[in-house]
């Protein structure tokens, strides 16, 4: 039976986004409602019934897509087994893993940006040559020490 190992994701990574995706919303909403509702005077009824009826509209849109984003966050799971990188994505119509060989990686590199590095998360990236494509570990608990991790793996793959 083969070792697995869980690599963990960062929740402060899913509070990072989501409150960064409710800033931006509510900027996008203020401008949205702005620019629609200058036609109307500013103190008539108007102005306030629209007004009030596009903000309901945004807070809702906004907690749709905050539900969907935190769904398809925690839907996502990465691990180590042996000799392989495996990623597992589960949705509404079952589970999806795809298994990725240790011997097929040739460079390994970590983004982080300016609160992931404060916050302690950040992203893996691993190229696979053969696929011509590259493969994000996203919002990874301190990839520093799964970077080392998955370089001993890779050694050991290209030696056995």
């Amino acid at each position: 039976m083969p070792q697995k190992i869980e690599l963990k994701r960062c929740t402060k990574a899913l509070d990072d986004h989501l409150m960064f995706f409710g800033i931006g919303f509510v900027l996008l909403g203020s401008v949205s409602v702005a620019l629609l509702l200058i036609p109307f005077d500013l103190y008539s009824n108007h102005f306030v019934f629209w007004a009030v009826i596009m903000i309901a509209f945004a807070i809702c849109i906004y907690f749709l897509f905050m539900k969907i984003l935190k769904q398809m966050w925690l839907n996502t799971h990465y691990s180590i087994i042996d000799d392989a990188l495996v990623v597992t994505n589960s949705g509404l119509f079952g589970v999806h893993d795809d298994i990725y060989k240790f011997d097929g990686f040739a460079e390994l590199s970590i983004r982080q940006g300016f609160i992931g590095k404060r916050r302690g998360y950040g992203n893996v990236v691993l190229k696979i040559p053969k696929l011509e494509k590259e493969l994000t570990l996203t919002d990874i608990n301190k990839p520093e020490e799964i970077e080392e991790s998955l370089l001993i793996k890779m050694h050991e793959s290209i030696v056995n």
